[in-house]
């Protein structure tokens, strides 16, 4: 199976010279967590921003929302996919790099989609199908591993 049969086609964007307040609008009207970030002129991907980045960028500056661009939040280490490859390599490039939503992107770099540990795992529990339950247990297992120094609490 392919990244194509599992992604959402409809990925909503943002700009790195637009504000954070912009972003968290976005967000909130479409309900994610997670943008792409594209270029303006060429809609090429240049990073991605979550809620979190979001609301630590203000919190480690000490300004609102409304006075932090994108790029300042934005991680410029992107991690995608293509729609044709193979969902097998989604889940790899998932579980090593510890990311739980992946930019689908298409020959000159423009997102195309979005795909998510979510989409994967509805997907597989809808068609019953035990290998990719099994695939994306194995990648949740590799993302949510402990980060080296990190302990558990009890």
């Amino acid at each position: 199976m392919k990244v194509s049969d599992f992604m959402m086609a409809n990925v909503v964007t943002c700009h790195p010279d637009s504000w954070l307040t912009e972003a968290a609008k976005l967000m909130r009207e479409h309900e994610i967590g997670f943008l792409p970030v594209v270029d303006r002129k060429t809609g090429v991907l240049v990073g991605v921003l979550t809620d979190r980045d979001g609301f630590m960028a203000a919190f480690a500056e000490g300004k609102r929302l409304w006075d932090i661009p994108v790029r300042a939040a934005m991680n410029r280490e992107v991690k995608s996919c293509k729609a044709d490859a193979p969902i097998e390599e989604a889940e790899q490039i998932m579980g090593t790099n510890r990311i739980r939503r992946l930019p689908v992107v298409d020959e000159a770099n423009h997102p195309i989609g979005l795909l998510s540990l979510d989409d994967i795992a509805r997907r597989a529990a809808l068609e019953g199908n035990e290998a990719i339950e099994l695939e994306v247990a194995a990648a949740l297992g590799a993302i949510s591993r402990a980060r080296e120094g990190l302990a558990f609490r009890h």
